[in-house]
């Protein structure tokens, strides 16, 4: 949904961004072609990481996979105007995509222990928004509100989700355009794909052609029903 941020959600992405800053910094400058610019590899979680920093104008687009920091690292931060839901929902992506390549937050099922300050507020500001629980130890848990980013990635499966009413499933089914019902029944497509094509479509109760998709999840993702046509299509 495309409307303006929450003061939690506004805290939040004040949280993440610094923090995915200096991990991009720090992973990729090392092999840096030339100091401030960045090479993402071709690997998603530099590009879409990069990609966020661009969107909140830390970071700039250059050629071939290139990218500029425009920010110096302690210089103060704001939010760019116009920066919405839409921008953490990338954010989000961002951070779901990377989480598995750091070592405080890839337990995604388990207890997470955050072992620096910066993560540290990471994780009470997605508790403010309601993405994280802390526990009684001070440890944190993904919770379900934060699972559309973490199926995307591949870090949750979508069948252990209940699935929705095979009523659901077959009112669903019988909505979706022959040719979208085609692809994602004809391409023995891996979970990672359906659920990208199926919810850059499905939004707001029913298919929707858009003429630019929505790539990144957002809090709207009906999981249930996801699973429910998962399974039907392609079998417990």
């Amino acid at each position: 949904m495309d409307r303006s941020l929450t003061n939690h959600e506004k805290g939040l992405c004040l949280a993440i961004l610094p923090w995915l800053e200096n991990e991009m910094v720090r992973r990729l400058a090392p092999d840096a072609p030339s100091s401030g610019i960045l090479h993402d590899n071709g690997q998603s979680n530099f590009e879409f990481g990069l990609a966020a920093l661009l969107r909140a104008g830390i970071a700039e687009s250059e050629s071939n996979n290139l990218w500029k920091i425009v920010r110096s690292a302690d210089e103060s931060f704001d939010l760019p105007d116009g920066f919405n839901r839409i921008d953490l929902d990338h954010l989000l992506d961002a951070l779901a995509c990377h989480a598995g390549y750091v070592d405080d937050l890839c337990r995604v099922y388990k207890e997470i222990v955050p072992r620096s300050a910066e993560l540290a507020r990471v994780c009470d500001a997605l508790v403010a928004c309601s993405y994280m629980t802390v526990l009684a130890n001070g440890k944190f848990l993904w919770t379900d509100k934060f699972a559309p980013w973490l199926v995307r990635h591949g870090e949750w499966d979508l069948t252990e989700f209940k699935p929705a009413s095979g009523i659901e499933v077959d009112a669903a089914l019988a909505s979706i355009p022959q040719e979208s019902l085609t692809w994602l029944k004809g391409r023995h497509c891996i979970q990672s794909d359906f659920v990208r094509y199926f919810y850059a479509h499905w939004f707001e109760g029913k298919w929707q052609n858009l003429s630019e998709p929505r790539n990144a999840p957002h809090d709207g993702w009906d999981l249930p029903l996801g699973a429910g046509i998962f399974r039907r299509l392609y079998g417990d």
